[in-house]
């Protein structure tokens, strides 16, 4: 079709009938838009006849899709481009656009970083509260211990602890080989409750 490569900036009558070429037009190489140049110039007259004989014959269509056309978005994201590339714009608008994607995601990162601040401060205070408990239990068996006569000092600690090592795994080597477990001294110990469960 010869009206098919008419430019955009041709006349009225032809961007009412190729309402969408303007488009096109504006995203086409400058090599592209001096070739439709020179097709214009050689076959303007022709062009513009035949552009009249169709903008008659299908007036009402056409004013229809130039109105749905210009007021669509596909036409002012065009338009909104084509004016930031001739002030130049361009790169401050992306510089800006960018700088706005990084302040959101900033403000997502604090927002889930202050949510889980109040969470660990949540789990701070429940574990000060229970070593708070955990200090007046021990306090209270020490006072305890200490008018019953039990209280062991570190000496007795210390022995104790060996003792129970070296029983514990004396009696892990013998079980390990099969044979009987031997009953622990103290009635507390866990490894006599081992026995007793069996």
């Amino acid at each position: 079709m010869i009206a098919g490569s008419i430019p955009a900036w041709a006349s009225n009558g032809m961007q009412l009938i190729f309402h969408d070429f303007k488009l096109i037009y504006m995203t086409v190489s400058n090599k592209l838009k001096e070739y439709y140049r020179a097709y214009y110039q050689k076959h303007k007259e022709r062009l513009k006849e035949y552009a009249r004989q169709y903008y008659q014959k299908h007036k009402e269509e056409i004013k229809r899709k130039n109105n749905a056309f210009y007021h669509s978005h596909k036409y002012r994201n065009a338009m909104y481009y084509r004016n930031k590339v001739n002030s130049g714009q361009v790169a401050q608008y992306v510089k800006k656009r960018n700088q706005r994607i990084v302040n959101t995601k900033i403000s997502i990162l604090l927002y889930s970083l202050s949510h889980q601040k109040e969470i660990l401060d949540e789990k701070r205070k429940r574990d000060e509260l229970r070593k708070k408990k955990n200090r007046e239990g021990a306090k209270k068996r020490y006072y305890k211990q200490k008018e019953e006569g039990t209280l062991r000092t570190y000496q007795d600690r210390r022995d104790y602890l060996r003792a129970y090592n070296k029983e514990y795994y004396y009696r892990k080597r013998k079980q390990s080989n099969g044979e009987l477990q031997l009953l622990p001294k103290d009635n507390n110990h866990r490894a006599n409750m081992v026995v007793k469960s069996k």
